[in-house]
């Protein structure tokens, strides 16, 4: 099961420049919950994630997502 989960685990990657300036603009608190739910992302796979009620996970359909 573990090594199951593992394949499935969501990669992050945080190196885009809007997400930073976006990040680095919040306070603390804020800035802390952001850091919380990246924490509880990496150790859920996607389907985990499409579940959990407290993500609230949605498909964003209205925007392009950027190339």
């Amino acid at each position: 099961m573990a090594d199951e989960q593992n394949e499935n685990a969501v990669l992050l990657d945080l190196n885009n420049a809007v997400f930073q300036d976006n990040w680095f603009a919040l306070d603390k608190n804020e800035r802390e919950r952001v850091t919380n739910t990246l924490r509880k992302i990496r150790k859920l796979t996607w389907d985990q994630i499409y579940r959990d009620p407290g993500l609230k996970w949605e498909k964003v359909t209205s925007i392009d997502p950027p190339k």
